[in-house]
């Protein structure tokens, strides 16, 4: 099963619910739609925070004035994605996902972040942004990624990563999403910077809705919410 479809249903009925004039076509399965049924029944507020999410790449790019882009792990392309022309490469390691960014007018290309052959891929890229990436990552693998994004030439990186918050709901997340069969690594500010290496130092950092507030799409809908991930700027030194 395509997990990246499982967000990108969840997506597509959180606009069609709240932003109906900007939802797009969207086919999937018996088996993506039981599982996002699932998932929403366990976390109801799931596909806001999906959606907030993905928009957070488009977000960055527009607010920081970010050039020369790579996007990692894209996923299935959306109205919310960042537009073909604010990237120099759309990557996920699924190839049929890069087939539909391909085919969506964007200069798409395989990359496995893990990899470091693969993350050559992304030469001429200064920017990398990473949403949903780091917090499914055990510590090993996530210095293995930065180290990646050293040998590539990386020379900033946006990323997101989820903290669980302090409340009873943020708290029980991770065992939600164990149930579901997902490993979920939630780290606060102290254990994500613990993980960052040497050559990198953390430029921003901001609660995921303080980024998102301007956005009038969804703003309106995180007022008041628990804030359970946060949005790093890291640049190399």
């Amino acid at each position: 099963m395509r997990t990246d479809l499982v967000s990108a249903w969840m997506i597509h009925g959180w606009l069609q619910q709240n932003a109906p004039d900007i939802a797009w076509q969207l086919t999937v399965d018996d088996q993506v739609k039981g599982v996002v049924g699932h998932f929403t029944g366990l976390m109801p507020d799931a596909p806001l925070a999906v959606t907030g999410q993905h928009l957070l790449a488009r977000t960055v790019i527009n607010a920081w004035n970010l050039t020369n882009v790579a996007l990692l792990g894209g996923g299935t392309p959306s109205p919310l994605s960042p537009r073909p022309e604010q990237l120099v490469y759309y990557t996920d390691g699924n190839p049929e996902v890069v087939a539909e960014a391909v085919s969506a007018g964007y200069n798409a290309v395989q990359v496995n972040v893990t990899s470091a052959d693969d993350m050559k891929k992304v030469a001429g890229a200064t920017t990398a942004i990473a949403t949903g990436l780091f917090h499914f990552l055990p510590d090993a693998a996530a210095i293995m990624v930065f180290n990646n994004l050293s040998g590539a030439g990386l020379q900033m990186v946006v990323f997101n990563h989820g903290n669980l918050g302090g409340g009873e709901g943020g708290a029980s997340v991770r065992e939600q999403y164990s149930k579901l069969g997902v490993n979920l690594f939630p780290r606060s500010r102290d254990q994500v910077e613990a993980l960052i290496p040497s050559d990198w130092r953390v430029e921003r950092f901001h609660p995921q809705a303080e980024v998102l507030e301007d956005e009038p799409l969804i703003a309106r809908h995180l007022a008041g919410a628990e804030n359970v991930t946060d949005v790093y700027l890291v640049v190399r030194v």
